[in-house]
């Protein structure tokens, strides 16, 4: 049992959707402990973005664009929270960005907890806080690592996914499972309705996580190496494909 409640330093992505239930779910469980956060800036592409207009559509993309133009003119809903919390908050611009491991290393914290944390950490940032670092990932590992997992869950035909807290290493969503839980997919299922279950999922795993590990009763299963698969961000053809099976979906449910 460990005396005192760690330091939690956040790793995030200004997202107008999930990230504010998550973060302020954070600040009223572990009051005081949250002494700064990072978000990752700069990592989009002109690829990915056009990617993810084929994949959402022309509607939900310009309506989702809205969301996220608007509310960053206004200082960003994960950002403004933060700081009505006195929360400092810091911009790291690239995974080579030096900065991160200043930070970290003047912070000081005893965990470190990613969501949607783009850049790859290296070893010298991960020995930094004293405990751990752990991850929030939206697949069910050891399978579907990598980026955008509901999609490629979904493009498969899977009868559910997983949602993951596991040890951070140098190699993305390679560490040792904390804990896991499954989510059913139904027939009628697409991103926009398993993206809510899931960060309300994720959410509580996170909090269950960060509560065991600061009274030092956790326990691990391994990430592998037997199940072990990794999925990069869609291609055409995938895009293509998942477009034929939502619209299959949708006959089914007129």
């Amino acid at each position: 049992m460990r005396d005192e409640k760690p330091k939690l330093f956040l790793l995030l992505a200004e997202d107008p959707f999930y990230t504010p239930a998550y973060v302020r779910h954070l600040l009223q469980t572990f009051p005081g402990q949250i002494t700064g956060a990072a978000f990752a800036s700069g990592f989009l592409s002109y690829k990915r973005i056009w990617r993810t207009l084929l994949i959402y559509g022309l509607w939900e993309f310009f309506r989702h664009g809205v969301i996220v133009t608007v509310t960053n003119l206004t200082g960003g809903r994960t950002h403004n929270l933060l700081k009505e919390h006195n929360v400092p908050i810091y911009e790291i611009l690239s995974s080579s960005d030096p900065n991160l491991a200043t930070i970290l290393k003047n912070q000081a914290p005893q965990l470190i907890v990613s969501n949607n944390w783009p850049y790859r950490l290296k070893q010298n940032v991960l020995e930094i806080p004293s405990i751990a670092a752990i991850n929030l990932h939206l697949g069910k590992l050891p399978a579907y690592r990598g980026v955008f997992p509901i999609f490629h869950a979904l493009l498969r035909g899977e009868k559910e996914f997983g949602v993951t807290v596991h040890h951070m290493n140098e190699s993305f969503d390679d560490g040792l499972i904390i804990n896991q839980e499954a989510i059913s997919i139904d027939a009628h299922d697409t991103l926009f309705s398993l993206y809510p279950k899931a960060f309300d999922c994720g959410t509580r795993l996170i909090g269950n996580a960060i509560e065991e590990i600061s009274a030092d009763n956790t326990t691990t299963a391994p990430n592998g190496p037997e199940g072990k698969s990794y999925f990069s961000y869609p291609t055409i053809a995938e895009i293509a494909r998942y477009k034929r099976i939502m619209f299959r979906r949708w006959l089914r449910r007129i």
